[in-house]
């Protein structure tokens, strides 16, 4: 596994919160799931060695709410540019994709 969260791919996240969430409630997941997202999660799940408690955190704040809420989660492709303006940067970041400049800051 990855020692930066950053460096994992959607299925690699989508793996480690399914890991950590349980046989239970990941079961509940994937039967809102296609086949081949299912395909892809199983192996992504086999070929995942451990989880570090960081990773855990990180990738499992947002979707543990919707799932104690009994909604969907779904795994989609993302955009290279759908950020999350939390600190100032991220709006730096934002304006300058905005005005149409792909070399920030």
């Amino acid at each position: 596994m990855s020692s930066s969260t950053s460096e994992l791919d959607g299925v690699q996240k989508a793996a480690i919160l399914l890991i950590t969430l349980g046989p239970e409630k990941a079961a509940g997941i994937f039967k809102h799931l296609k086949e081949d997202e299912i395909e892809q999660l199983t192996l992504e799940i086999a070929n995942t060695r451990s989880v570090t408690p960081a990773e855990k955190e990180l990738l499992t704040d947002a979707a543990k709410i919707f799932v104690m809420k009994g909604e969907k989660v779904h795994i989609v492709d993302g955009e290279v540019f759908n950020i999350k303006i939390t600190y100032p940067y991220d709006l730096r970041v934002a304006e300058a994709l905005l005005k149409g400049n792909e070399e920030i800051c």
